[in-house]
This record gives C-alpha cells, structure tokens and sequence, in this order.
C-alpha cells in the first residue's frame, strides 16, 4: 500500500512538472502603469519665429515700414503635475506645465536711402501651459505614445531700436502676454514603477499683439507687431503616485 502511494506521488509530480514546462509564462499585467497623479520636471530647447510689422513714423509725417520674420532659439525648462487616468491600454489625463525661457532673437533693417536702421528684439521668457493627454499604453507596459492638445499663456519682451545718421538713439519696448493654441506629440517609458521617463515635442501658435510708442522730444512714432510660433522638444521626468 505505502510502494502504491509513493508511486501515484511521483507521477502527480512529474505530471505537473511537464504540465508546468509545456505552458507558456504569462507576463505579469500592470494595469496601473503610467496612471496617477503626478509632480515632474522638463528640459529642453525652443526654437520659433515670429512675424513681425515695424513702422517707423518721423517727425516731418514720412514713414519707414518693415515686415519680415525674426527667428529665436534659447534653452527652456521648467516643473508641471498633473493627472493620467488608465482604462485598459487608453490613458487620458490632464496636466499644467510652468516653462522658463531665454528663446530669443533680433533683426536688423537698413534704409539705403537715409541711412536709418530699424532693429526688432523679441525674447519668450515664460509660458503657462495646460493641455489635455491621450495615449495608448504598448510594448509589455513600456511605453506611451500619446499626443495632447491645449492652451499655453506665454510672456514676451519686445524692443525697437531706430538708429539714423545725426539723430540720437530712439528705443521702444514692452512686455505683454500671448495666448497660444498648443499641441504635443511624445512617448513615456516606465522606468519604475513610480518613474516616467520621456521625449516630448510642443507646439505653440500665438496670436498677433501690437504695441506704439511716441518720443515726446522729437514727435516721432513707433509702431510693432509680433506674432511668434514656437516649436520645443525636451525630455521629461516624472514621479507617478
């Protein structure tokens, strides 16, 4: 009886033990990845132009008009949080980025015919940005794609300088903010399970804002419009709670 029993226990075992080598592994699921409320930081590069509109009135009534595209670069970064919402392999969240930045850049234009030059500055210097995220969870809970659509309120400082042969130095600026129509398009990975590492390009299409000023000395005027359209890519880091 005991010979009988040991015999029916080590064909149960081997039993198992095939059943066990001929059925695949199941990868353990992780339906939570990337879901979460979440703090993160970004780094990255800005580069743009803008349109823009100089007019130059002088005192005697005759005017200088320039349109042309000034060009910006500069290095930006910055924090957010926000929220992603996972239903299955769809992610759907919401997220509000602060950016510094110091994109900027210059054009200068010379009227042959007095001498006079006209020089257009523009340098971004923060954006408020909040946007809506749709993504698709791939690759064994790996990675992300995702793109995003929103509304980005940036900070822009704006100068003229008018230089001419035998007049003193006359400069116009202001600072303003502009409102932006703004998309994403990017891929997180999950590096723990708690951090999100990711690639990420952001668009923003500003609208046009104009600013005039007068030099009360020489009853000269200034006038200027800029219109910026902002492209940037950076990497992302985010702690997922």
């Amino acid at each position: 009886m005991k010979k009988v029993s040991l015999f029916a226990l080590a064909v149960s075992l081997t039993t198992a033990n095939v059943a066990s080598a001929t059925t695949p592994a199941v990868p353990a699921a992780c339906p939570k990845a990337f879901a979460g409320f979440h703090l993160g930081a970004n780094l990255g590069y800005d580069l743009g132009w803008g349109k823009q509109r100089i007019t130059h009135t002088r005192a005697d009534g005759t005017t200088h008009s320039i349109n042309n595209t000034l060009g910006f670069k500069g290095v930006a970064g910055g924090i957010g949080t926000g929220y992603l919402y996972r239903w299955r392999q769809w992610g759907l969240g919401l997220a509000f980025d602060a950016i510094w930045s110091n994109a900027s850049g210059r054009v200068r234009d010379v009227d042959t015919s007095t001498g006079q030059s006209l020089i257009g500055k523009a340098r971004l210097k923060n954006s408020l940005e909040l946007y809506g995220k749709f993504g698709y969870v791939l690759c064994g809970e790996q990675a992300m794609p995702f793109i995003g659509l929103g509304w980005a309120n940036s900070k822009w400082s704006r100068k003229v300088v008018r230089n001419e042969v035998g007049e003193s130095r006359f400069t116009a600026h202001s600072s303003k903010r502009y409102n932006s129509l703004l998309w994403k398009a990017g891929v997180d990975f999950l590096l723990t399970k708690h951090l999100v590492g990711g690639i990420e390009y952001t668009g923003m299409d500003a609208d046009s804002k104009r600013f005039t000023r007068t030099n009360t000395a020489t009853g000269e005027r200034i006038s200027y419009s800029f219109k910026p359209q902002d492209n940037r890519i950076s990497l992302t880091l985010r702690v997922v709670y």
